[in-house]
């Protein structure tokens, strides 16, 4: 195996230990089930604002620009989703 793939299968390794890490902790703790639900919403945001959409942030545009453009549309999009 390359680098390559035992890196991508240790992501996968530890990606499963801490989903049953999770798992058993929300099992135990349901009062803070909530918390950790919009803990992860905003870390998939994240890294798809920051990691699978990157042409947004090409060299000469604004950051701050691009996101609340992103925002903007995502809760638009929410918004008519919901009314409908």
């Amino acid at each position: 195996m390359d680098g390559l793939s035992d890196r991508c299968a240790l992501s996968g390794v530890s990606e499963m230990i801490m989903v049953l890490v999770g798992a058993s902790l929300f099992s135990l703790f349901r009062i803070i089930l909530p918390l950790g639900m919009a803990f992860s919403g905003g870390a998939m945001l994240y890294v798809t604002l920051k990691e699978a959409i990157p042409e947004i942030y090409e060299e000469g545009s604004s950051e701050i620009k691009a996101t609340v453009g992103l925002l903007a549309g995502f809760y638009l999009m929410l918004f008519l989703d919901s009314m409908l």
